[in-house]
């Protein structure tokens, strides 16, 4: 299997957009055009040409997301800038152009030995790419375009990490403030936070979850995420390690006990699931300790009387335990292998059989 000429792809890009774009711009849609994109399939080396207009997105805002806030539309995170919600898709040929190329470069990808190799010519793949959107700069002066006109790649299903990463590979660092101002104020609003005590930083952001689990008002937590929507707040609890514990433990003692599953036919079941709220919380706290990866003695009893209690409530002989048990014995396990078992229990399945080794004395 030949190496992929990577120098051909952006010439077959370049002469098949420059097409593309010629055409449009002699179209009656080229009308206020604020973004022009390369929307690919890395591991497929797939790329197809996109591109939206003012109006067609006030039209799709108005027919699928009429409840949408504007912090939900704009911004480098919302609607306006994802390609899936483009009205022009997959014009001008492109991706048929460079197909034979695409395919080529799956199946070398196919023979490479170790993940490294892949993500090394993935990213050679962006790189060409990049570079291709970047020669194409005469071109797009065609559109008729706004102020906060964009031109970029992405990849089709990136986390919004990635998807920062690849959008600053062809557009200027002013412009991106410029038209992205929410990315520079999270990170404004990040640096501020780290400035903290280490205790607070921890209060903080555990409310800042709670906030949002459960749609409370928190001032913080409100501008958090208008400007840091695609931040994970897991990621700036975690590294706070094991100050973080003690607010981690004061939110569980409020849901560990709350109802776990919502009645079948409920209005809460046919909008949340299975799971209540308190479940999934539950759920994500313990993640969150076990990812720290140490307790105290004082909170390694917490969770031993939540065991202890749950087990309790749910009585000998119930059909279903509960997730909540079956977690805690995890996260017990995770925390103190040498005295907690890892619980067992089928992945399907609720029930924790070994739970007399939990309830024994330590």
């Amino acid at each position: 299997m030949s190496r992929p000429d990577f120098s051909e792809l952006r010439r077959i890009l370049v002469a098949s957009t420059r097409r593309a774009l010629k055409d449009f711009a002699g179209s009656v849609h080229n009308q206020q055009v604020y973004a022009v994109v390369f929307d690919t399939m890395e591991e497929y080396g797939t790329v197809i040409l996109s591109l939206n207009t003012v109006s067609a997105l006030n039209n799709w805002r108005k027919t699928k997301y009429p409840h949408y806030t504007e912090d939900q539309v704009t911004g480098l995170f919302g609607l306006k800038y994802n390609p899936g919600d483009f009205s022009f898709v997959d014009f001008g040929g492109v991706a048929n152009d460079q197909r034979a190329w695409a395919n080529n470069f799956e199946a070398y990808l196919e023979t490479l030995k170790s993940d490294n190799a892949r993500l090394k010519n993935i990213e050679r793949f962006s790189d060409a790419v990049a570079e291709a959107m970047r020669g194409l700069d005469h071109d797009l002066r065609l559109l008729d375009v706004t102020d906060d006109f964009v031109a970029f790649h992405c990849f089709h299903d990136a986390d919004e990490e990635t998807i920062e990463r690849l959008v600053c590979k062809t557009v200027s660092e002013d412009r991106f403030d410029r038209v992205f101002p929410e990315i520079r104020q999270g990170r404004e609003l990040l640096a501020n936070v780290a400035k903290l005590d280490i205790n607070e930083q921890a209060e903080l952001w555990v409310g800042c979850f709670e906030a949002y689990a459960f749609g409370r008002t928190n001032s913080f937590a409100t501008e958090y995420f208008r400007r840091n929507i695609w931040l994970d707040i897991r990621k700036q609890i975690i590294p706070i390690g094991s100050a973080a514990v003690p607010s981690i433990m004061k939110l569980l003692d409020n849901v560990i006990g709350q109802p776990q599953f919502n009645e079948k036919g409920s209005d809460e079941y046919n909008a949340e699931g299975a799971f209540t709220r308190y479940s999934d919380v539950s759920l994500e706290l313990l993640r969150i300790l076990r990812k720290i990866g140490s307790v105290n003695d004082e909170f390694e009893q917490k969770l031993l009387d939540y065991f202890r209690k749950l087990y309790e409530e749910a009585g000998d002989g119930d059909e279903t335990i509960g997730l909540n048990l079956k977690w805690v014995a995890a996260t017990l396990n995770s925390l103190v292998p040498g005295r907690y078992p890892e619980p067992d229990s089928l992945f399907n399945e609720n029930r924790v059989r070994n739970f007399r080794a939990y309830l024994a004395p330590n």
